[in-house]
């Protein structure tokens, strides 16, 4: 991998037909990094992290994060939540994508948007 390789961003919203997977290991100066996806979720914030928390460890995420944010929706300003979650699985698209699916229907959203971006990943 070389230094200023342009990264690609897939933006969906949830109920379009367009799923992209990618995963693959390059070597760096570092060692192994692998290529993972950075999955956003946005949503309205409700006030009700604790009912969020679950829908993630149901998924099988051990980690998230969580931002919250301020928006604009249809004009209006609101309370806004970002959730972060990185993966490297081949099925982590479906997986957040039933996140964000479970988290329209409980939060009674007319819609939850989901983005995707590769990032290099590694621990410290």
């Amino acid at each position: 991998m070389r230094e200023g390789r342009d990264v690609s961003v897939d933006t969906y919203v949830l109920g379009c037909a367009h799923w992209f997977i990618r995963t693959r290991t390059v070597r760096g100066k570092g060692g192994n990094k692998g290529m993972s996806t950075l999955f956003r979720i946005y949503t309205e914030d409700q006030g009700q992290v604790e009912k969020i928390i679950p829908l993630i460890e149901e998924e099988g995420f051990h980690g998230a994060t969580l931002i919250h944010t301020i928006g604009v929706w249809g004009g209006q300003v609101e309370r806004g939540l970002i959730i972060e979650i990185v993966s490297d699985t081949e099925d982590a698209v479906f997986r957040i994508r039933n996140i964000a699916g479970r988290i329209k229907t409980v939060f009674v959203q007319d819609t939850v948007l989901v983005t995707e971006q590769e990032v290099v990943s590694y621990l410290v």
